[in-house]
């Protein structure tokens, strides 16, 4: 832009995965992400570049180099700033889409504690330890977001990490949710339902753990959440069930109240994302 020409400016790509590295004029300027052999991505960090003016010409050429690991994703609102303009917005979009994530994760850590000490003075009362280990493993899950600020995440390969912690971690907590249900309301689980539920989570493990590559563990993401429905439909089904009874009518209605603000989440991820496909959101 005309108004950057004589000074340093940055380039803002709010969104990008997996890895990129940027060039001006043939010139290396900066990289985000680790390319192969040792990948690792920045997950939702903001991507920000200097453009030195003395690397500037009258005509100038921007290359980005892009590592995929199998799935282009970049968001449309790429531009061009001031240098002190492009670290402000950095900041804020980076604490908006990645370490807000570390207060989230504080506050289930504290559930985590606070529920599963209430299990050991009442062991009769199985939810809390269910809801404790929901607590505990959505930290994991959620860990994928600020995953970049913590030292375990270069311990091991971003494909194991993924495997843990967006995967097997989620399998659990869609498991324990229906475990939390049937104790919270009191519900038998039936031996049939027992052994589905068991079946569907070593499955589900199994193939995880054993999927040669990340592209694979891609391909299934459908299938896999389909049975992570599957695993919670039957509980589900359980909390309608007796709502329409009067005498569980207010204890069913005390738990939808509690996830109703996970439902509409859930339905607008799913609109912005695969309807509108808004990766900047």
């Amino acid at each position: 832009p005309e108004n950057f020409k004589n000074q340093d400016s940055s380039l803002v790509i709010p969104y990008l995965h997996f890895a990129d590295k940027v060039y001006l004029n043939g010139t290396f300027v900066g990289e985000y992400g680790k390319f192969p052999p040792n990948e690792y991505p920045v997950q939702f960090q903001c991507h920000t570049y200097i453009l030195p003016k003395k690397n500037l010409q009258e005509e100038n050429t921007l290359y980005v180099k892009v590592f995929l690991k199998g799935k282009a994703k970049i968001s449309e609102d790429i531009f061009i700033t001031t240098n002190e303009d492009a670290y402000a917005f950095t900041q804020r979009l980076s604490f908006m889409r990645s370490r807000v994530y570390k207060l989230f994760a504080g506050m289930m850590g504290c559930a985590f504690f606070l529920f599963f000490f209430l299990y050991l003075l009442r062991k009769k009362n199985k939810e809390y330890l269910y809801l404790s280990l929901i607590n505990l493993l959505t930290i994991c899950f959620v860990s994928v977001f600020f995953a970049p600020d913590m030292p375990i995440f270069y311990s091991m390969s971003y494909f194991t990490f993924m495997k843990l912690n967006m995967c097997i971690s989620l399998y659990f907590i869609m498991y324990f949710y229906g475990n939390f249900v049937f104790n919270f309301l009191g519900t038998p689980e039936s031996k049939l339902i027992f052994i589905v539920r068991r079946l569907l989570l070593t499955f589900q493990i199994f193939v995880t753990a054993f999927a040669p590559t990340y592209e694979y563990l891609m391909k299934i993401t459908v299938l896999m959440l389909a049975l992570c429905g599957l695993q919670v439909l039957y509980p589900t089904f359980q909390v309608f069930k007796l709502f329409r009874k009067p005498e569980t009518k207010q204890l069913t209605l005390r738990l939808l109240l509690n996830f109703i603000v996970l439902f509409i989440m859930i339905l607008l991820d799913f609109v912005f994302h695969v309807v509108l496909k808004r990766t900047n959101i």
